[in-house]
C-alpha cells in the first residue's frame, strides 16, 4: 500500500488494495441487472460453530495456549503463539466453556476482553491479538463527501476497568487515579466473563488497564470517497477546518459499484455506572463473605440432621403419636 503522504500527490494512478482472502458463502444471479450477488466472509467464519469441548491440548493451560488450541480446533493459525500480550500467562484450570451453548466465536469475544484487545485476522489469515495503533496520520476534507459527515462527542480517556458478576452487583476495579482526578471518570465494564469470574479476577486488571489506559477518540459517522488503507484498530486524525478529530477504525464498509464509497463509523460504547463505594480492588472481602456463608450452610445442614434424628427417635418411642410426629419430621 502507498503511504498517505505519497498517495495524496498521485494523479491518474491506480492502486491495488489487498483486502485478504474470503470464503464464498453464496452466489445469487440477479436477472434484472444481469449481475451476480456474491456473499463472502473471512475465515473467522470457521469459528461460528458450537463449542462442546476443547479438541486440542489438555488443561490446565495458559491463555496463550488456550487461544492457540482454539485456533487448531477451527483450522486456523495463531499469529502470537510466542508473543507476550495482556494476561497471556494467566492459567485456565479446566474447560470453562464445555457444554455451555457457546460458539468458538463467543469464546474469542471473551478472550478479547481478557487480553484487552481486538482478536481478528491479519492479511495472511492468521488469528491476531491486535491493539490500537497510532498511525500519526491525518486526512482532511478532500476525502469526505458533503453528506453524512458527523463527528460527535469525545469518548475517554479510559481510566477505570471494572469486572462485574452476579447481576453487576459484585464488582472489582482498578483505576488510574491521577487520570480520574484530572479528566474525570471513564470506566470500561466487563460483565460475567467466564475466565475472569473467579476470586482471582483482580489479577487480570493490571494488564487490561495497561493496554486501554488513556485511550480516547471521537465518535464518528462519515462517508469517504475512499481512504481504504486503514486497518482495524488504526488510530488516525480527521481535520475539518481548524478542528482535528482523533478517530479509531472500528467499522468500515466499502461499497464498490461504478465507483467506490466508504462508510466509516464508530459509536459510543454502552454507558455503565458502577457504585464504587460498594466495590473493591480485590476479592478479599468477598472471600471472607463466602467463608461465612459456607459455615452457615454447614451449621444449617447439621441442625437439619439433628432435627431429623430426634424426630426419628420419637417415632420409635411412641407409635401412638405418629400423626403428630409426621408433622415434626416435615419441618
Amino acid at each position: 500500500l502507498v503511504p498517505y503522504e505519497q498517495l495524496k500527490h498521485c494523479t491518474g494512478a491506480y492502486e491495488y488494495l489487498d483486502f485478504g482472502n474470503y470464503i464464498v458463502y453464496s452466489v445469487e444471479k440477479e436477472e434484472d441487472t444481469l449481475s451476480y450477488k456474491i456473499v463472502c466472509y473471512d475465515k473467522m467464519l470457521n469459528t461460528m460453530k458450537d463449542y462442546v469441548s476443547l479438541q486440542n491440548g489438555t488443561f490446565p493451560m495458559t491463555i496463550r495456549s488456550y487461544i492457540k488450541n482454539l485456533c487448531l480446533d477451527c483450522g486456523l493459525t495463531f499469529k502470537n503463539t510466542n508473543d507476550e500480550f495482556a494476561n497471556y500467562d494467566k492459567v485456565i484450570e479446566s474447560d470453562l466453556y464445555a457444554n455451555l451453548d457457546y460458539t468458538y466465536r463467543d469464546i474469542f469475544d471473551e478472550l478479547s476482553a481478557v487480553t484487552g484487545s481486538t482478536i481478528c485476522l491479519d492479511k495472511e489469515d492468521n488469528v491476531e491479538i491486535r491493539y490500537v495503533t497510532d498511525t500519526l496520520d491525518t486526512i482532511d476534507e478532500e476525502y469526505l463527501k458533503d453528506i453524512n459527515v458527523n463527528f460527535g462527542e469525545k469518548y475517554g480517556p479510559i481510566n477505570s476497568i471494572v469486572l462485574s458478576r452476579s447481576g453487576e452487583s459484585d464488582n472489582v476495579y482498578l483505576q488510574d487515579e491521577d487520570s480520574v482526578t484530572i479528566n474525570g471518570l471513564t470506566e470500561l465494564k466487563i460483565v460475567d466473563n467466564q475466565i475472569m469470574n473467579f476470586n482471582n479476577r483482580a489479577d487480570f486488571l493490571p494488564d487490561i488497564l495497561s493496554k486501554l489506559n488513556g485511550l480516547e477518540y471521537y465518535t464518528n459517522d462519515f462517508v469517504s470517497t475512499g481512504v481504504t488503507y486503514y486497518d482495524i484498530c488504526d488510530k488516525y486524525n480527521v481535520k475539518i477546518g481548524e478542528n482535528i478529530y482523533s478517530c479509531v477504525m472500528f467499522n468500515d464498509e466499502v461499497l464498490v459499484t461504478q465507483g467506490l464509497e466508504e462508510n466509516i463509523f464508530t459509536e459510543m460504547p454502552e454507558e455503565t455506572k458502577t457504585d464504587y463505594s460498594k466495590s473493591d480492588k480485590d476479592d478479599r472481602r468477598i472471600n471472607q463473605a463466602y467463608i461465612i456463608v459456607d459455615k452457615q450452610n454447614q451449621q444449617i445442614e447439621n441442625e437439619n440432621k439433628l432435627i431429623q434424628k430426634q424426630s426419628n427417635q420419637m417415632e420409635e418411642d411412641d407409635d401412638d403419636r405418629e400423626p403428630r410426629l409426621e408433622k415434626i419430621t416435615t419441618i
